[in-house]
């Protein structure tokens, strides 16, 4: 009884693993398509509602250093206001742009600027090029910055993809060593003699010793 109930813990788990597995896998091919369209349509990449990038300049600094990864929240447009930093795609200048609302005009849209810079931005942030708010930006010791190169991102949906196909191939591995070893175990357990061998051994031997008395 103990040892089905062991065996089904253990199907319980080879399940839950399999899950999980999988649920990577399909969140890593949901990041790469997702950046993929996000790429054909000059745009950020969006998960879960949230965008990610990295700031190349100091125009935010002192809050917003060069290198912090930024994190974005698509926020309704109508729900912004002065004081909040947002990403915007600039089309000026073909870039994204994270900068802070400074002032709003109803028919122009929002506009911005970086803390750091003289004056403000030359475009205005409309419903068609707004991205997201900023809700969260900080260090993650350079890692954003290699995530978001083409290589990087290539390398980190690589690296998961390994480790799905990896961690599926060691639940197959370690099930057919268990298999292996509970048959080695029931074999070995199949050549111990029972007791009745054992008596019959027992007398076989007494049965010599009397006859080389006699």
């Amino acid at each position: 009884m103990k040892k089905k109930q062991t065996t089904k813990n253990k199907n319980v788990l080879t399940i839950i693993i399999s899950i999980i597995t999988g649920l990577l896998f399909i969140l890593a091919a949901y990041i790469f398509i997702s950046g993929l369209v996000a790429r054909n349509n000059n745009s950020m990449a969006s998960i879960f509602g949230y965008t990610y990038s990295v700031v190349p300049t100091n125009s935010m600094e002192p809050d917003i250093k060069v290198g912090d990864s930024v994190i974005g929240k698509k926020v309704k447009y109508d729900k912004l206001k002065i004081g909040d930093d947002i990403i915007y795609y600039s089309k000026e200048n073909n870039i994204f742009i994270v900068h802070r609302i400074i002032s709003y005009d109803k028919t122009k849209g929002f506009l911005c600027q970086g803390i750091n810079n003289p004056g403000s931005d030359n475009e205005y942030v409309t419903k068609d090029n707004y991205i997201a708010k900023v809700v969260w930006n900080g260090s993650l010791a350079n890692i954003g910055s290699f995530i978001i190169s083409s290589r990087g991102f290539i390398l980190v949906i690589l690296s998961l993809a390994i480790l799905v196909i990896g961690g599926n191939a060691g639940i197959e591995i370690y099930k057919v060593m268990k298999i292996k070893k509970q048959q080695e175990e029931i074999n070995a357990a199949k050549k111990l003699p029972t007791e009745e061998e054992i008596r019959q051994q027992v007398l076989k031997e007494l049965e010599e010793e009397k006859n080389k008395f006699n």
